[in-house]
């Protein structure tokens, strides 16, 4: 029996039920929950929406980690492990997504706590803000195999809506 797309992703945000189907869920929905996952700290997401070789790249990569790529679902993990650690309360809104047979690109913002700022001071720890724009390729069971993406500050939604400066 299939379940719709909402029950899928319902049972499994709010009840925590053995993750999506993925065979039920979007490419979009798949897409943006790869990137909750890896950014907003749920390694469970990474496992349920990214494939075992999955690929991410952002240009900030090479100056952090001396390569521009982070490759496999474990090393993704890793990576997103250390980003929450550096992160705190991290708040994602995706403004625009669109998706065309095994490709979805997502417009997204994201704000968080920078992680020693909160342990010292919780309360007066300033968000910090960027967005950007992200890639994702799918494979034919629907998991993320490639996410490419570039990421500024403002974001370029912020950028839009200030006249394109």
């Amino acid at each position: 029996m299939r379940r719709s797309k909402l029950a899928v992703l319902a049972c499994a945000a709010l009840l925590g039920c053995g993750g999506p189907d993925v065979a039920t869920v979007s490419h979009t929905a798949a897409a943006e929950g790869f990137f909750r996952g890896v950014f907003g700290c749920d390694p469970n997401a990474i496992d349920a929406y990214g494939s075992e070789d999955v690929v991410v790249s952002y240009p900030i990569f090479q100056a952090l980690y001396g390569t521009s790529k982070i490759e496999g679902r474990e090393a993704v993990k890793e990576f997103a492990a250390n980003f929450c650690r550096k992160w705190g309360d991290p708040r994602i809104t995706v403004e625009q997504s669109v998706e065309e047979e095994d490709r979805v690109v997502l417009v997204w913002s994201f704000s968080a706590v920078d992680g020693a700022a909160a342990a010292t001071a919780p309360n007066a720890a300033p968000r910090e803000s960027w967005g950007g724009i992200s890639a994702f390729r799918m494979d034919e069971q629907g998991k993320v195999t490639e996410e490419v993406g570039e990421e500024s500050a403002p974001g370029p939604v912020a950028r839009l809506r200030s006249g394109g400066e």
